[in-house]
């Protein structure tokens, strides 16, 4: 978990990032446009805000990164301001103060726990006005939060202060935490932030529910204003909180002006405990509203911040009774009252006592909230025996009319106020529905558009619709009229019935989805997506050939391979055969030199294919009904006559995870000893029956049952039944495998083995250190033994999957993305320290000689670097900063070798190369341009500079 350090050496980031200047038109180019032609693009409206005369919001990028976006309502003023983070799980608005809008990201980096990693985000609508203010991690729960006195007041969580209220003012230095509601690394258990609603001098405030207690958050610090046994359904406004808290076994209503002594029970309903039913608080002026159960029936009642304020609105001796949507126009309170089943929710108007409560005679059965289009009016949804309709009401019976009807029954509605306008969405299950435009008039009432936030599935489910004002514009997502087959876009209108129109037509190349792209003597071997999945080979940048299409397998996320392997010039790999079983295929990258090596033919098919010497190893899952499971390793030289089996493997058992070194094949078993229960040991084989034998005999498991070659000996995890998980090695022989560092070295949980320059790099923990939460991965070096391990860094590395999250175990470079890639002599690697975030480090294989090679995005943002290769003596990899985005990056190891290659997608939109593959003296890679979609590009090394400026 990242220290108070990183969340608080904030100051070190810049208030703006300088841009790096992008080749002009760079060294990398298109090599195929495999899918020509464009496709629609979303550019809907989410989690809106509005700055001045503008709005900014979320939307999908080119692949779906949440991009923030900023519009003044004309097309040219609609451009893309950032992309928060790499792979979030969510982007959500926390608020806004009017001028700066506030975004917070996260990302579930270990499941199970409370909190998540998190990033707090701020923008003013321009380039220059968005960053990051802090990095760290936070719970799970965007309702945290709060504005108030142009203050944002969320949770934040460190090792040392554990989770706490923090508050920002939009800048940097301004972003800290408020207090401790627990000293030291305990957490105060955070339930509820609201904001006070200051008016005249108070302001910059939030009331805190902490456990059963109630607390107040500002400039100078937090402090305790009130303990109970349980505490809930905080409101606030104009500096006062109302809740609901029970002391002595008795609940209450309860005010408090942020202070202790200020905080007080305002009613006194005694030992009833009225709030057995949802309470319905809602505060509205001064006056707090709440549904109590007294005497025969459930009422609405009032009360204001004095004992002697409590008023009682209804009486109507019914238990069931509910109540919504409190309104207020001039003297009169407006409310929706109901009893579910046998009533209809009917309007009821009061002066604020029960004398002069009744219900609005004539007004329709009332079907959504009341929403203020100003001047004391309110418009709803409403049904009568004319139909559906939008209605309007001040709550007098002149002053109640309908707008206009909408047609057939609705059963979902939705509705955002816009100031003096409100935009309804009407629709039912499976829908998209119908938006219509409002200002409380009949002439201003109109059906708007085809649209809203998708499709809802059932009440409460539906997304939120989202809508803004940016001048006099009406901004939402919707449908252009006339469309066959429609999709969302951003759209305007100027508040009249004609004034509709679509204010950007996002466009995007169409792509061909290439992945799994691998060198196969001086060819490139790929998969694309036409109209179904295809295999092809590319020779430089001109010659393609289409080895295989599988006309059963359409596009999307179906595969067309998942397992390929490449040995002296060809390659193997297995075509799924959907219900059939799964053939091995091999090539030369050309149409007549590829053939199937195996068949499909049940009950036996190929499961699993890596290189071996010259040719390859298969293995062969065989099935049979009632009897047990059995596998074999076959070998081929890529050639069907060369190709045959080699051996049966012990019943109930899978080989996998196969590595090939010297005159040696080595692999793993799974193997099913009991129901759901299984265990994983090491073999070894020289390609004979004789010579293929287990290497350790005990049960145990590998956590990534893989091996890595250092110095001649195989390295592997393996946590011996019972036992920690260490790192083992051998010789090949059974004799010779054993433990090679193990918890004595001081490092726990390794992962991610690589080799280089004689040398084993890892990631583990540290020994006797706490839970796996507060003790990261750290990268660490040995020459396999105990007393030859040291931890290179404090430097965290982060174990998420990436970008290249498909690219199984099997495919070569399958883990080039992960753990240390050796280039020019020194050892990379992506890791995070408090004050840069996820940057690209070294190491010489020493501690002194590791060091962070550039902080590429400034500050704790971090870059995410990722796709590590070595090619053409440099490193090249993908990373991002705010003013291009994820672009292809390369480096010689220093911080002015280390650059941004080429602005691929121009701005802050992401070309996200992936899959970086070395062919010669090309390097191919996947990337989105935002003009041709995701497709196949080269960077040749003669157009490469020997050395960047």
């Amino acid at each position: 978990m990242p220290s108070l350090r990183r969340l608080s050496a904030l100051c070190v980031l810049a208030l703006s990032f300088l841009a790096v200047p992008a080749l002009a038109e760079g060294p990398a180019r298109l090599a195929h446009d495999f899918a020509s032609g464009s496709d629609a693009g979303d550019l809907s409206l989410s989690n809106a805000a509005t700055l001045g005369n503008r709005v900014v919001f979320l939307r999908d990028g080119t692949e779906h990164q949440p991009m923030l976006w900023v519009t003044d309502g004309t097309p040219d003023g609609t451009r893309a301001l950032a992309t928060p983070c790499p792979a979030c799980d969510a982007t959500s608005l926390l608020g806004s103060t009017g001028s700066v809008a506030f975004y917070r990201t996260i990302n579930r980096r270990i499941p199970n726990l409370p909190n998540a990693d998190m990033e707090i985000w701020r923008t003013d609508g321009t380039p220059a006005g968005t960053f990051l203010l802090m990095a760290g991690t936070g719970p799970d729960d965007p309702a945290l939060s709060s504005i108030d006195g142009g203050l944002l007041f969320f949770v934040a969580c460190t090792p040392e202060q554990g989770c706490e209220v923090w508050l920002s003012d939009g800048t940097v230095a301004g972003t800290r935490p408020a207090g401790e509601i627990v000293p030291g690394p305990g957490t105060g258990d955070i339930r509820q932030i609201v904001s006070a609603g200051g008016r005249g001098g108070i302001g910059g405030r939030a009331f805190v529910v902490s456990g059963s207690s109630l607390w107040a958050a500002d400039r100078s610090g937090v402090r305790r204003l009130r303990d109970t046994s349980e505490i809930g359904y905080l409101s606030a406004g104009r500096g006062r909180a109302f809740f609901v808290a029970e002391v002595g076994g008795e609940s209450e209503i309860w005010t408090s002006d942020g202070t202790a002594a200020g905080t007080r029970a305002v009613t006194s309903f005694g030992p009833k405990n009225p709030f057995e039913s949802f309470p319905f608080p809602q505060l509205v002026g001064d006056r707090f509203y709440f549904a109590a159960r007294a005497d025969n029936g459930t009422d609405l009642w009032s009360v204001g911040e004095k004992p002697a304020s409590l008023r009682r609105l209804t009486d109507f001796h019914d238990v069931t009774m509910y109540f919504d949507s409190i309104a207020r126009s001039g003297n009169r309170v407006l409310f929706v009252a109901y009893r579910p089943g046998p009533t209809e929710p009917a309007l009821w108007v009061s002066t604020g006592d029960i004398r002069s409560t009744a219900p609005l005679t004539g007004s329709p059965e009332v079907q959504s909230g009341l929403a203020s289009v100003g001047r004391g009016r309110f418009v709803f949804k409403g049904n009568n025996r004319s139909g559906e309709a939008l209605w309007v009401t001040d709550g007098t019976l002149a002053g109640t009319r309908l707008l206009k009807h909408t047609g057939r029954h609705h059963r979902l509605v939705q509705y955002a106020t816009l100031g003096d306008r409100v935009l309804f969405q009407v629709a039912n299950e499976h829908e998209t529905g119908e938006l219509w435009l409002t200002d409380g008039t009949p002439a201003g009432t109109f059906f708007l558009a085809t649209g809203g936030r998708g499709s809802p599935q059932y009440p409460g489910w539906e997304r939120p619709l989202f809508a803004a004002r940016a001048n006099r514009t009406v901004l939402f997502s919707g449908y252009p009229p006339g469309e066959d087959e429609p999709y969302e876009l951003l759209m305007a209108s100027d508040g009249s019935p004609g004034g509709l129109r679509e204010l950007d037509r996002f466009t995007t190349g169409s792509t061909s989805y290439p992945r799994f792209l691998v060198a196969i003597g001086d060819r490139l071997l790929l998969q694309t997506c036409g109209e179904t999945q295809q295999m092809r080979a590319l020779h430089g940048t001109d010659a393609t050939d289409l080895l295989f299409r599988l006309h059963y397998s359409p596009c999307g996320d179906s595969l067309l391979s998942s397992r390929v392997a490449t040995a002296g010039g060809r390659a193997a790999f297995i075509l799924p055969g959907f219900g059939e079983g799964n053939s091995l295929w091999g090539t030369d990258g050309t149409q007549a030199g590829s053939a199937m090596l195996i068949p499909a033919i049940r009950p036996s098919e190929a499961s699993d294919v890596a290189s071996f010497g010259s040719g390859f190893v298969v293995s062969v899952s065989v099935y049979s009904t009632g009897g047990p499971f059995r596998s074999q390793l076959w070998v081929s030289d890529g050639t069907p006559a060369g190709t045959g089996k080699l051996l049966d493997l012990p019943d109930n058992t899978v080989a996998h995870g196969f590595t090939s070194a010297g005159n040696r094949l080595y692999f793993f078993d799974t193997e099913m000893i009991a129901a759901n229960t299984f265990r994983v040991r090491p073999w070894v084989s020289d390609g004979t029956t004789a010579g293929t034998h287990r290497l350790v005999t005990l049960n145990g498991t590998s956590p990534w049952a893989t091996f890595t070659e250092v110095a001649g000996r195989l390295f592997f995890s393996f946590t011996p039944e019972g036992g920690p998980t260490e790192i083992w090695s051998t010789d090949g022989t059974p004799d010779g495998t054993g433990p090679a560092v193990t918890a004595d070295s001081g490092m726990l949980d390794p992962e991610m083995l690589a080799g280089a320059g004689g040398r084993l790099y890892f990631q583990a923990r540290r020994a006797g250190k706490p839970a796996e939460a507060e003790n990261p991965l750290l990268p660490w070096v040995s020459d396999g033994t105990d007393a030859g391990t040291a931890r290179l860094a404090d430097a965290e590395i982060e174990n998420v999957e990436d970008y290249d999250y498909y690219l199984p175990d099997s495919l070569p470079g399958a883990r080039k993305s992960f753990g240390f890639v050796e280039a020019g002599g020194r050892v990379y690697f992506r890791a995070s320290d408090p004050a840069h975030g996820d940057e690209l480090w070294s190491t010489d294989g020493t501690p002194e000689g590791t060091a962070l090679v550039k902080d590429i995005a400034p500050g704790p943002l971090g870059s995410s670097p990722q796709g590590l290769v070595a090619w053409n003596g440099r490193l090249w990899f993908r990373a991002r900063n705010i003013p291009q985005g994820m672009e292809l990056w390369t480096s010689d190891g220093t911080a002015k070798g280390t650059r941004l290659v080429q602005d691929i997608s121009e701005g802050p939109s992401w070309s996200t190369p992936r899959e970086l593959t070395a062919v010669g003296d090309r390097l191919y890679f996947s990337a989105n341009d935002g003009e041709h979609g995701r497709e196949v590009w080269v960077l040749q090394a003669s157009d490469v500079p020997l050395e960047y400026p």
